[in-house]
């Protein structure tokens, strides 16, 4: 019997839009449910010609109710245990037939499914640090009112130590600070979001019944077949030929990879003792020269140490690659076992 394996379903397909083929084989192979001539107590099975008008598939509410004469119960008694482990008899059709009057017509799909799509879409996972706190780059600044920032160093690039205070090798005097925050060096996936409108499978279809006299002529079938809900590994005894059918198709999508982008700029904090503990000034970092906004405004002054916190806007995710196939399997599982 077909296993499935672990799965994380994402969506449930009930293929309301499918035409639904009717069959008249009792069992899996050609023969059987549906003749006037098969059972081998000698009753007789209604033919379809008796179908009810409108949907050709008639129930228990139609005008005709008794509408297997001839069925003896009785010939349930020899699979009484099966029946009792939940089994029921049913007439099972892929033969494009419908069900005679009297039997309920179940729409059932199994295997083979096919279509269906992934799109990546919906939302999105970042993982790793977005905008970095970690260093700033081309430090520059000037100790005058013009916009130049053509003041540096020998070395540019500011690595902050743990705790985040940068103390400069020797005091600056800034009105105008300058530096490159670095980019972000986070990463993305989208969530697979399944598509649908495409997905096929074969269609079938389940006969039963609540009255005992069908209910007899489906257990006098010389290729009775039984049902039970959910998938079940082993048929009973004198059962076999196990398989799976459902009341649609679930799918389910894996996650999508993804390209992550954001804005990375942040804001200075300048002090003028070397362990960032003095009222700040503040700058903008944005890889541009900018004038630091002094508390109490004033002429430019003297720092020895430096803080940055960076701000992230502008973030996407876009997808990279290929979207992920689907995965499928029949939802509202039942197990169809045939005798031998």
């Amino acid at each position: 019997m077909r296993k499935l394996g672990d799965m994380r379903w994402y969506r449930i397909v009930l293929l309301a839009s499918m035409v639904v083929a009717p069959f008249a084989a009792c069992s899996l192979d050609e023969g059987g449910f549906g003749s006037a001539i098969d059972n081998p107590d000698g009753s007789i099975t209604p033919d379809a010609s008796k179908n009810d008008a409108t949907s050709g598939d008639a129930g228990p509410g139609d005008a005709n109710p008794n509408a297997c004469p001839g069925g003896n119960f009785d010939s349930c008694k020899k699979y009484d245990a099966v029946f009792k482990d939940g089994w029921v008899p049913i007439g099972y059709r892929d033969d494009g037939t419908s069900c005679p009057t009297g039997f309920d017509a179940l729409p059932r799909v199994t295997t083979p499914i096919a279509g269906g799509s992934c799109s990546c879409t919906g939302q999105t996972e970042v993982t790793g640090t977005k905008c970095r706190a970690t260093e700033l780059r081309n430090l520059h600044w000037n100790n005058n009112a013009s916009e130049s920032c053509n003041d540096t160093v020998t070395n540019p690039n500011i690595t902050f130590p743990d705790g985040g205070c940068y103390p400069f090798e020797s005091a600056r005097i800034m009105n105008h600070f300058q530096a490159t925050p670095l980019a972000t060096s986070a990463s993305c996936t989208l969530q697979g979001v399944p598509n649908d409108a495409d997905v096929t499978a074969k269609t079938l279809k389940v006969c039963t019944s609540s009255f005992d006299s069908c209910k007899g002529v489906l257990c006098a079938d010389k290729h009775v077949c039984i049902m039970h809900d959910g998938i079940v590994n082993d048929c009973p005894d004198e059962f076999g030929d196990p398989r799976t059918i459902g009341t649609g198709v679930e799918l389910s999508c894996a996650k999508c990879n993804g390209t992550y982008s954001a804005t990375c700029t942040g804001t200075a904090s300048l002090f003028t003792d070397t362990a960032c503990g003095t009222t700040p000034d503040s700058v903008l970092v944005d890889g541009t020269c900018n004038q630091v906004d002094r508390v109490g405004g004033g002429s430019a002054r003297t720092y020895a140490s430096l803080r940055y916190a960076p701000t992230v806007s502008d973030e996407s995710c876009t997808p990279s690659g290929a979207a992920p196939k689907p995965s499928a399997k029949l939802a509202g599982p039942a197990t169809v076992c045939c005798h031998d």
